[in-house]
């Protein structure tokens, strides 16, 4: 005669082992994932960081065009 109650808690260790083994998955997938989603977000940062000074370089550089164009217009109508 076996000694079910023994069985039973044989099954009820390996099931409650399994389940821990599961949540330390599942909380080192969440943490993995929450690192993703931060190194994401200051990727993000970092290149609207760097559109906003790119972009304020082209303002600048296109300022300067206009300015050497307006100057090259007046020498050009001076020797003209």
């Amino acid at each position: 005669p076996h000694d079910l109650g023994r069985d039973d808690s044989i099954i009820v260790e390996k099931a409650e082992s399994f389940i821990k083994e599961l949540q330390e998955q599942l909380e080192t997938c969440n943490a993995r994932a929450d690192a993703a989603s931060i190194m994401a977000e200051q990727s993000c940062a970092r290149l609207e960081q760097k559109y906003i000074s790119l972009s304020g370089q082209f303002t600048q550089i296109e300022n300067e065009k206009m300015q050497l164009t307006a100057s090259l217009d007046k020498w050009a109508t001076e020797l003209a």
